[in-house]
């Protein structure tokens, strides 16, 4: 039988050729079309482009855009389908055609169409963010679970809905099919969804430092590393860019004038010692900046105290050699008066016999005949014969308070030379002393005038004594020097101070440089009770013992900076900072000679600082900021971090306050992959 061709028209235009038997009906020849035109669509390689078009739509319409395309070639046959009304052949078979060539599409480039597939689901997610007015900015600005536990509740919410309607529609078969790719789908876009907002700012992260690590884009980003790093070292800290601002401020104020942001906190150190660490420009800087700040430190705590006490400019001996003439002209006019009253002298006889009374005498002759402020007319030449008398019947005879007076000068007088120059009494000094205290008792049992000028105006021997107790201060028991310094007159108070400050300024010249001087003079309680006890008041202490604390803290961070014993972990951190030639060299002929283990060992020691993203750029940044002494300069540095910290949390703001975005696109993937998978 002759066989003929006929041209058959699809229903989406296709023309198909058919051979057939020149008698065959009209049905057979169009089953023949049929026929012909399924297997061409199954085997035929379809244009990429219309592949990638409906993976992008899969992700759109959360995985129902194969039976969508089916439905809309073949509309009667869904309507029939759908209604129950027919088998809806001509529909299944054009859903058929429709999923294989996305199988076979999915199996040729499965990375091109997940990401069609992804890009298909951005915009449902916008929608879905859209629908949450924005209320992912409850999370601004923190990184802490509970301010993000909303956000990422919500986000796997939507990552759960979007996963389970994609997996639904992804499915093939029964609804109980598709009701388990719904839950693979629903699961996993849930769990995926919840965790994308807090990955997607470690993988943020991540990338900058890398970049960092790799010394890409230039100073501004340096800056803006180095920012991040002590803004980061700050908050380990507890301390925020306020409190910083007022730390400083309080470090001057009590006398800390080249206090460093390093100072203030121990990670604060540790980020300065990386950026010293780190081959840079500002090493050099750094190391004479903290090298100086060591060495002046004894002089400085010297000086701090001596303004912190009132102490004039005099000090040591030549200070109290000024104090005693101020005292004795402050207490002439209650002297003078006390000088109106006469005094027996039977209770002086018996110590008038001592040869020395009599030496006591003379000196303060001879010194009242230098004083212009002193007149010695109608004073006797000999105490001894003035006190004498051969006829007991006689009345009593009456000495003037002022001639008293004059031989307790001579009896300070003679004192003054047995004190050495650290203030120290010898033994004869302090048998003198004791003279002179029996000799000072006679006077004010019979002059109360006397007795109050005594008691209001210190003579210079107790003044050397009080001098004498502040130079020892780190000496005297505590129990004894609380004792000896609350019955100290105003006069002697000062004394005392004068002598602490010259003790200070005594060590403090002949220290060593590698000494520790805030140990030395406040390093135990008792020397800190002793230094106390020269303050006037608890605030003017206290300020200087912030001022002490302050000290120590420089010193720690010379110590992490520069200092301290090299071990062998801290070894391995400078190997890590400093890579250079020769190390690189080492490295490639441990490589070369099959030492792999060692090669590989020496490369993860030196990059610990380009790991964390420490290049020299920002490390020289890091260290501008750290060690800068200049208050301007650091109230620029504080400006600039709290800008920074701004600008990052809006950033994480924009991010977190749209979780929805990130949530739904993985979720509607999950579900479109759990529905292939089936």
């Amino acid at each position: 039988m002759a066989k003929i061709n006929s041209k058959v028209t699809m229903s989406d235009g296709t023309e198909i050729v058919v051979p057939h038997d020149e008698n065959a009906t009209d049905e057979e020849i169009s089953s023949l079309a049929t026929q012909q035109y399924n297997q061409r669509q199954s085997t035929s390689q379809t244009p990429a482009e219309s592949q990638r078009l409906r993976s992008a739509a899969q992700g759109l319409t959360l995985g129902f855009a194969d039976e969508l395309e089916a439905a809309l070639r073949n509309p009667s046959s869904f309507l029939g389908y759908a209604l129950g009304l027919s088998d809806g052949k001509d529909y299944n078979e054009r859903l058929e055609i429709v999923r294989k060539k996305l199988e076979s599409y999915r199996s040729e480039n499965p990375l091109e169409a997940l990401a069609y597939e992804a890009g298909g689901a951005v915009l449902p997610a916008l929608a879905a963010g859209l629908f949450t007015a924005g209320s992912g900015t409850a999370a601004v600005g923190t990184s802490t679970a509970a301010r993000l536990a909303p956000t990422l509740m919500r986000a796997a919410k939507i990552g759960a809905t979007e996963g389970a309607i994609a997996g639904f529609g992804a499915g093939e078969g029964g609804f109980g099919e598709r009701a388990k790719s719904a839950a693979i789908g629903g699961t996993f876009g849930g769990l995926l969804g919840g965790v994308t907002p807090v990955a997607t700012q470690q993988i943020g992260r991540g990338l900058r430092t890398g970049l960092d690590a790799l010394n890409i884009g230039g100073q501004k980003r340096a800056t803006t590393f180095s920012e991040r790093k002590i803004l980061e070292a700050l908050e380990r800290d507890q301390i925020s860019l306020d409190e910083a601002k007022t730390a400083l401020d309080e470090a001057r104020q009590v006398g800390a004038q080249d206090i460093m942001l390093a100072d203030l906190g121990t990670n604060l150190r540790g980020l300065g010692w990386r950026a010293q660490a780190t081959p840079n420009k500002m090493r050099k800087e750094i190391q004479d900046a903290l090298e100086g700040r060591r060495l002046d430190q004894a002089i400085n705590i010297a000086n701090v105290g001596r303004t912190s006490l009132n102490v004039d400019n005099l000090t040591g001996l030549d200070y109290l050699d000024d104090l005693a003439t101020r005292t004795q002209r402050e207490a002439q006019p209650a002297y003078d008066a006390a000088y109106a009253i006469d005094l027996d002298t039977s209770p002086f006889k018996e110590l008038a016999k001592k040869p020395v009374i009599q030496q006591a005498y003379e000196e303060a002759l001879d010194l009242a005949s230098i004083d212009p402020d002193v007149s010695i007319e109608g004073m006797p030449k000999s105490l001894g014969e003035f006190l004498s008398t051969t006829d007991d019947d006689v009345s009593n005879i009456f000495m003037p308070t002022q001639l008293a007076h004059q031989v307790k000068i001579g009896l300070d007088s003679l004192i003054e030379k047995q004190i050495d120059i650290t203030g120290k009494v010898s033994q004869k000094g302090r048998n003198l002393i004791k003279l002179k205290n029996a000799w000072n008792s006679k006077i004010i049992e019979q002059n109360s005038l006397y007795a109050k000028a005594n008691k209001d105006f210190a003579d210079k021997a107790a003044l050397q004594k009080s001098y004498g107790i502040g130079f020892d201060f780190f000496k005297t028991p505590e129990k004894n020097l609380v004792k000896s310094v609350n019955s100290m007159s105003k006069g002697e108070k000062e004394a005392f101070r004068i002598g602490l400050v010259s003790k200070m300024e005594e060590m403090a010249s002949s220290t060593n440089d590698a000494t520790d001087f805030v140990k030395t003079i406040f390093g135990s309680p008792r020397k800190r009770s002793a230094i106390r006890l020269a303050f006037d008041n608890s605030t003017d202490f206290e300020n200087f013992e912030k001022f002490m604390k302050l000290e120590a803290s420089k010193m720690q961070t010379y110590r992490k900076t520069l200092g301290g014993s090299e071990t062998a972990e801290r070894q391995i951190q400078m190997a890590d900072a400093e890579i250079d030639p020769s190390s690189v060299i080492r490295t490639v002929g441990q490589a070369a000679t099959g030492n792999i283990g060692s090669a590989a060992s020496s490369v993860a020691s030196r990059l610990g600082s380009r790991i964390q993203g420490i290049n020299e750029r920002s490390a020289e940044s890091m260290a501008r900021m750290l060690f800068n002494t200049d208050p301007a300069e650091q109230r620029r540095i504080l400006q600039a971090l709290n800008q920074r910290r701004l600008i990052d949390e809006e950033s994480r703001r924009k991010m977190l306050a749209r979780p929805e975005f990130y949530s739904g696109v993985i979720g509607t993937t999950a579900g479109l992959l759990s529905g292939e998978s089936q």
